[in-house]
């Protein structure tokens, strides 16, 4: 009996020293601050134990996704990173830590892979100018100077833009060609806000009459009479 208990103890010391190897799975998200999926990130996704270490890189796809597995034990230490695209600023974090799971259970069920999302904000922000006139139609619309958009028959116009939050920009409607529109050559400046947003610029022309020319009075001169 002495012999079979310390060959129980052997066994049990021997299984529970081996580590159990399964499968495991990330999915790393990256957004910006609206939410949108941001693609072309770069995820660094790789474990904690310097021993052992298996960096991973993938850059995120269309949807802002990199999915990411591999190979070890249950409560692993892990720890994933990100590099936003060029010029674009990180949010949140950029290096995140957790515990590895398993993509299935015992019973073999499938699991749902751990989610990680990280917030990257662009340099610039894309809007859409709507334009509404009334009064007048077929105008020209310039945007800090450059022709951009011309009013419809129903005096609307709308095109993209994108700048910098905070970015001062001028907008501007060409009256030259009918100078009968008060007021002339009608100007707004506008500060981009810091989400996409649409930019409407209103404006009501009133017209003037053209100077009326004046007739000369046609006098007939009188034939001289003989005396």
């Amino acid at each position: 009996m002495k012999y079979i208990g310390v060959f129980l103890i052997i066994l049990l010391v021997g299984c529970t020293s081996k580590p159990v190897y399964r499968e495991f799975a990330v999915d790393v998200n990256v957004v910006d601050d609206e939410q949108i999926p941001v693609s072309s990130a770069i995820v660094t996704f790789s474990t904690l134990d310097s021993k052992k270490p298996f960096p991973k890189k993938q850059r995120t796809d269309k949807n802002g996704t990199a999915h990411f597995s591999f190979w070890g034990t249950k409560g692993e230490s892990l720890k994933a990173s990100v590099q936003c695209p060029n010029r674009w600023t990180p949010a949140s974090d950029t290096l995140v830590e957790l515990r590895s799971r398993a993509l299935t259970t015992i019973d073999g069920k499938k699991i749902k892979p751990e989610q990680i999302t990280f917030v990257c904000i662009p340099p610039q922000k894309k809007h859409v100018v709507v334009v509404q006139t009334r009064g007048a139609h077929r105008l020209t619309v310039k945007y800090n100077g450059k022709s951009a958009a011309m009013t419809d028959a129903q005096g609307i116009a709308q095109f993209a833009i994108q700048g910098a939050p905070g970015q001062l920009i001028q907008l501007a409607l060409d009256t030259s060609s009918q100078p009968h529109l008060r007021p002339q050559m009608p100007v707004r400046q506008l500060t981009l806000p810091a989400k996409r947003r649409f930019l409407i610029f209103e404006q009501t022309f009133s017209t003037v009459s053209p100077p009326k020319k004046r007739r000369r009075n046609s006098r007939r001169v009188g034939v001289p009479k003989r005396l």
